[in-house]
């Protein structure tokens, strides 16, 4: 398999699993009173969920990130001839999406790479018809970073943290596909960013505390940062951010466990996303090592990012 298309699978499958962490405690279980379960199957959304949804989310405006996310990971799906059932009420919701989303603050921090992520695959394959996939271009060409975003660093020493590091990778989507031009904002953020990271090159989204820190958080860091280097970003911060993936790449090598999962401490755990971030993250550090011709290494990232696959696999299947 290509090494451009596997890394895509990985963060196409983290963009479907991580709506169960922006939705599901947020919007799911608030939409439902009961969860069925029959062995380990779980059904997060129905049609009828989807519907009920939107309705809702119509009448009460764009209130949180797990709308958007939802409606783009529907149509990552579509584009790749899944679930063409949901293409009528897709469209409706990514309209509605694309013309809130510059309006209000609604966590777009997290959503606005998503959204940016299904328009490039609509785009690619061509179930949007071209008027309409311009217009929805055009409206998120119109968001302003500083007032659409929720967390942002007005200064590279401000005590934020991935909340800023969202949006940032958020708004260099956005630029990286032409929709905007906003070196200044990206730079800043990924500056505000860099201090969180120990000498392990992992991050410390709990302050500067040596202990007590999320796995989950470091891994979605630092797959961020992965996307950034991945998708172009070669600016002032560059060396220093891959000076900290090559590190504690190695050191996520060596935690995974034997079927393919991530080490367990802190909040967050335990979702099937945390695997594909995990997949992406070693798809990135196989690429590394083939380029710079460590056949080996490369192979044992490769077996991981198969480990980390067949993991989100099994949970979904």
């Amino acid at each position: 398999m290509k090494k451009t298309k596997k890394f895509l699978i990985a963060v196409c499958l983290l963009l479907v699993s991580a709506t169960l962490l922006g939705t599901a405690s947020f919007a799911w279980f608030s939409m439902n009173t009961e969860v069925s379960v029959d062995g380990i199957e779980v059904e997060a959304y129905s049609d009828a969920h989807i519907h009920r949804y939107f309705e809702e989310v119509k009448e009460k405006g764009l209130t949180e990130h797990g709308f958007p996310r939802l409606t783009a990971n529907i149509g990552i799906l579509a584009s790749h001839g899944r679930r063409q059932d949901l293409i009528l009420i897709f469209r409706e919701m990514m309209e509605f999406c694309c013309t809130q989303i510059p309006k209000v603050k609604a966590a777009n921090d997290f959503s606005v790479r998503e959204i940016i992520c299904c328009l490039r695959e609509l785009d690619r394959s061509g179930i949007v018809d071209q008027e309409t996939l311009d217009h929805w271009k055009q409206e998120i060409s119109a968001i302003d970073p500083w007032t659409c975003y929720t967390v942002t660093a007005k200064a590279p020493e401000d005590p934020v943290r991935n909340w800023a590091l969202f949006s940032g990778v958020s708004e260099y989507f956005r630029q990286q596909y032409g929709l905007c031009k906003s070196e200044e904002f990206i730079d800043l953020q990924i500056a505000s960013q860099l201090k969180w990271f120990d000498g392990n090159g992992m991050y410390m989204d709990n302050g500067g505390c040596i202990i007590r820190q999320p796995m989950v958080y470091d891994l979605v860091a630092r797959g961020l940062f992965c996307l950034l280097l991945h998708f172009g970003y070669r600016g002032k911060y560059y060396t220093a951010i891959d000076k900290h993936l090559k590190k504690a790449g190695l050191l996520s090598l060596q935690m995974q466990s034997v079927t393919g999962e991530l080490p367990y401490g802190g909040r967050s755990n335990q979702f099937p996303h945390n695997e594909a971030w995990l997949a992406s993250l070693m798809e990135f550090e196989a690429n590394r090592y083939a380029k710079e011709g460590n056949p080996a290494l490369s192979a044992a990232f490769k077996a991981g990012v198969d480990r980390a696959l067949a993991s989100v696999e099994e949970i979904s299947s």
